[in-house]
């Protein structure tokens, strides 16, 4: 099984089909890059896949489990997007920003606990941002 598998997919906006008929399965550990012109589904993709897109055509799983079926928490505790802004609202920290990410498994008011403690920190660790995590957000590039 792999974390994320799309079969023969098709998705747009309104009555255009922006992707037609994607196929992708993505292994564990894999990063991925989205690369390709202005217009050519990278964005639609991305938020088919946090259903904010309709899907017409094909299936997603994640995890093994129907995107068609699962709610938008159930979706949220198992992927996260975090897009670029232009200028970032408030001056949180990296580390503070990949806090929020474990929302979906805790809410908002619970305290944080061991578990999302260890989970943030695999995180910037996995993604390189050990050495960045008490710099603002504000403070450092996009690709960063």
């Amino acid at each position: 099984m792999h974390p994320i598998e799309l079969e023969n997919v098709t998705c747009g906006y309104t009555r255009q089909d922006v992707l037609k008929q994607i196929s992708l399965n993505i292994k564990p550990g894999t990063v991925l890059v989205l690369l390709g012109p202005n217009g050519s589904g990278k964005t639609t993709l991305l938020r088919a896949l946090f259903q904010l897109v309709e899907i017409r055509e094909g299936s997603v799983l994640i995890e093994g489990e129907s995107l068609s079926q699962m709610s938008r928490k159930q979706v949220a505790q198992k992927l996260a997007l975090a897009p670029q802004l232009e200028s970032p609202q408030w001056p949180m920290t990296v580390e503070e920003t990949v806090q929020l990410g474990r929302s979906a498994h805790r809410g908002w008011v619970q305290p944080f606990g061991v578990e999302d403690t260890s989970q943030v920190q695999a995180a910037l660790q996995q993604t390189g941002l050990t050495e960045l995590r008490q710099r603002k957000i504000t403070e450092i590039s996009g690709g960063e």
